[in-house]
């Protein structure tokens, strides 16, 4: 075979190479940001799903399996869309409500440096991180602006939950009890974010069937 003839066959396979080696990436690129949710003509990727669990403030629970974990970030996330789609319109975020989130997310990571390293390992720019966590801003302020705000725990709720529970599971614990005076803003607090999460769960509900939606991974 002459030298032309090698030379030709040689590049004809770099050339084959080069096609798989586009072939696979495609495909690697694709399973990264294969869609995993769909709300209406809104979508949920993998990637969208892989950033937020490790970056919004959403910790995995210490007999939680790593399914449930992610179940339950996904089943997040369509609810952040949800309440989007909901309450964009009527209610705009400030530079204060995406401090607040950057606050607990930097906390989440460690630093800012450990966050601007993950932005990085994402080829995320500041301006797309902001627009990242935009759905979850929107999701705490529409929680406490719609919800949080309508809830109220009276003080013969605080009063019964101290007589209860509370000085019971001392007296089984052999402990000696507070007095109501000194745990009633504890269990005022507790009583309003079981409220919260139950009234949350049930405007959740509510919506949900107003939307068309389909999950494509994770509970299948």
């Amino acid at each position: 075979m002459s030298i032309k003839k090698i030379t030709v066959f040689l590049s004809a396979i770099l050339v084959f190479l080069n096609f798989l080696s586009a072939e696979n990436e495609a495909e690697n690129s694709y399973l990264i940001d294969s869609i995993v949710a769909r709300i209406n003509d809104q979508i949920i990727t993998m990637s969208d799903l892989e950033k937020s669990i490790q970056l919004l403030p959403l910790l995995k629970e210490q007999k939680e399996s790593e399914k449930d974990y992610f179940s339950r970030v996904l089943h997040q996330l369509i609810n952040q869309k949800i309440l989007s789609l909901e309450f964009a319109a009527e209610e705009q975020l400030t530079e204060e409500d995406l401090e607040k989130v950057q606050i607990k997310i930097i906390n989440r990571t460690g630093s800012l440096e450990n966050l601007k390293n993950l932005l990085n390992k994402w080829q995320m720019s500041w301006r797309d991180y902001l627009n990242f966590i935009k759905e979850y801003a929107l999701f705490e302020k529409i929680i406490y602006q719609k919800i949080k705000t309508t809830l109220f725990v009276s003080f013969q709720e605080i009063e019964s939950y101290y007589q209860e529970n509370y000085l019971l599971h001392q007296k089984n614990l052999n402990l000696e009890p507070r007095p109501l005076t000194e745990m009633a803003a504890l269990i005022e607090n507790y009583l309003l974010l079981k409220k919260l999460a139950t009234e949350l769960q049930e405007v959740i509900s509510r919506l949900r069937q107003k939307y068309e939606i389909e999950i494509y991974f994770m509970e299948k």
